[in-house]
């Protein structure tokens, strides 16, 4: 099967060659038959029964093959859809589940939701190599809580734009790790297609559109009424 120009598979291309090649085949069984009914003995005839039922056999792969073609399209047209959908994120602000965020322009915000109160949150965020370079404190309380981080390590030297890994670690009253949701937030910059699926890109990270929470104009916060 072949790629269209978005990187997806082209599974009707498969069905043009099943297609194709049926109809080789019955040309072929046709003339077979033909020539058979031609040279038959008329004291023993072929049995009429017999290519009646090949007959009938030709013609269900026939429908099958047409109602794969049919799905084809409407495969076609999910897809469309969905490139579609993506399209409309660029340029938007959007929440996604994940533990990498991109800092763009110096700043970068991670939002996580506490299912128990926590004694402490600490969000400990990671450079490319794995290195500790900032730990902030967080909100301790039951809900959703968003960390915005300036950009700066924790000796107050600026850090590159780029992306950051990042682990929040929340401890209860009884010193156990309390369950939590990740998520970041930014504007979506980019969208691609990673083997198949669409994938939305913020400062250069990559995010399965699936893992989208939501999505708003860039120029409005959350929370804000909209302007008469």
């Amino acid at each position: 099967m072949e790629l269209n120009s978005l990187g997806f598979l082209t599974p009707s291309q498969q069905t043009q060659e099943s297609s194709a090649s049926l109809a080789d085949n019955f040309d072929d069984f046709l003339l077979l038959l033909t020539t058979q009914l031609q040279n038959q003995d008329p004291l023993e005839p072929l049995d009429p029964n017999e290519f009646t039922s090949q007959l009938v056999e030709f013609s269900s792969v026939e429908q099958l093959i047409a109602q794969t073609a049919r799905l084809d399209s409407l495969i076609t047209l999910q897809q469309s859809n969905q490139v579609a959908d993506a399209v409309s994120f660029v340029g938007k602000t959007v929440e996604v589940i994940g533990d990498t965020v991109a800092m763009v322009d110096g700043q970068a915000q991670i939002n996580y939701e506490l299912t128990s109160a926590a004694s402490g949150v600490n969000v400990v965020i990671r450079d490319a190599a794995g290195q500790v370079v900032r730990t902030l404190q967080g909100d301790n309380g039951v809900g959703s809580h968003q960390v915005v981080w300036d950009g700066l390590n924790d000796q107050g030297a600026p850090q590159p734009d780029g992306p950051y890994t990042f682990e929040i670690n929340a401890i209860d009253e009884d010193g156990e790790a309390t369950l939590l949701n990740t998520s970041i937030e930014g504007v979506v910059d980019g969208v691609s297609n990673a083997e198949g699926t669409l994938v939305i890109t913020i400062g250069g990270v990559s995010y399965p559109l699936a893992d989208v929470l939501s999505v708003r104009d860039t120029n409005i916060n959350p929370g804000s009424e909209p302007q008469a």
